[in-house]
């Protein structure tokens, strides 16, 4: 249940138009991507052990409830959908995080020119100036 909450979380997440100007939401695309990511190794090699309990089970007389039979049959094709959203979802970003990162830029160049008309000023008028 727990990994299909998530998968349902990364598709409601990454299956949306991206606004060049959220950084919130891109911001939480990415980490749905890194998330996915992630757990991608371990989740892709669960199915077939899954699927041997199972088998192993029934061999032995335990029933399996159906809904956990279905959900274990439909999970890696779910699975699958959110990886693929992962990409498709990459793809589309690149762009907008290209974007973001020049307006970083911007900001942290009007910083540095900010500090440095600081920097003159207090050089200029310097309180520690010493005059005779």
């Amino acid at each position: 249940d727990d990994l299909m909450s998530f998968v349902q979380k990364v598709q409601q997440g990454l299956n949306t138009d991206f606004d060049p100007e959220d950084t919130e939401q891109l911001i939480a695309a990415m980490t749905y991507i890194r998330d996915v990511r992630r757990r991608t190794d371990a989740i892709d090699h669960m199915w077939e052990p899954l699927r041997g309990t199972v088998a192993l089970l029934r061999k032995y007389g335990i029933s399996v409830p159906e809904a956990t039979t279905e959900l274990i049959e439909s999970a890696p094709q779910k699975w699958e959908n959110a990886k693929k959203a992962t990409v498709n979802a990459r793809e589309a970003l690149g762009p907008l995080q290209a974007l973001q990162a020049e307006k970083i830029k911007d900001e942290v160049d009007d910083f540095a020119e900010r500090v440095d008309g600081f920097v003159r000023a207090f050089h200029d008028e310097a309180p520690f100036a010493f005059e005779s």
